[in-house]
């Protein structure tokens, strides 16, 4: 279980300080459950087990985090959950860093429409996406160089990124796509850094 930062600012929040109590031990619960990327699977009774709360009214406290979470496809993901968690803006040579891009990555397909999310999908130093790992056969012929000239042919197995693309590309797709919808928001918009949940 990795260690999580966590913001005392965010008692003062009205957005939070406003939940029920069983809404902040839930909201907390995922928080601190969740993986690097924000990630955990949606799970009624274990969130149940863990916090106390009587399972019937879990998924009613869901819909009332809506504007901390995102439930979708057996998954809940926290909003915002990279920057709260200093992990923002992703670098390549952070190790870390690289392992969260490899879990938004993971859940891109799941996520890929909600504009909090997309936030994520475009780091600024282009990180390869994991959707798009492959292997490639590779062939040569040659010469030796030495005492005499000859030839030869040879058969290897490398890696490439064959199909894959970069998180740059797809933040080039998403803001294709949001360019196009009529209401002319943008879901790739920064959040503002003050805000401490």
């Amino acid at each position: 279980m990795s260690m999580r930062f966590t913001d005392p600012r965010k008692w003062h929040d009205p957005s939070f300080r406003t939940l029920a109590p069983e809404q902040k031990l839930l909201f907390v619960y995922v928080w601190e459950n969740c993986d690097n990327g924000g990630f955990i699977p949606y799970d009624d009774p274990a969130a149940a087990f863990y916090t106390g709360i009587d399972v019937e009214q879990i998924s009613e406290i869901w819909e009332k985090l809506e504007n901390k979470i995102v439930v979708k496809d057996g998954w809940i993901w926290v909003k915002e959950f990279p920057r709260l968690q200093k992990n923002w803006p992703l670098k390549l040579n952070n190790g870390a860093h690289k392992q969260v891009n490899r879990l938004l990555g993971e859940q891109y397909g799941r996520f890929k429409d909600c504009p909090e999310f997309t936030t994520f999908i475009a780091p600024p130093e282009g990180l390869p996406c994991p959707l798009g790992i492959g292997n490639g056969i590779g062939r040569s012929n040659g010469f030796g160089i030495g005492k005499g000239l000859g030839n030869g042919n040879g058969e290897g197995r490398g890696q490439g990124n064959g199909h894959g693309q970069t998180l740059t590309h797809i933040n080039q797709e998403l803001q294709e796509r949001a360019a196009a919808q009529d209401d002319h928001s943008n879901p790739l918009q920064e959040t503002d850094e003050s805000d401490p949940f």
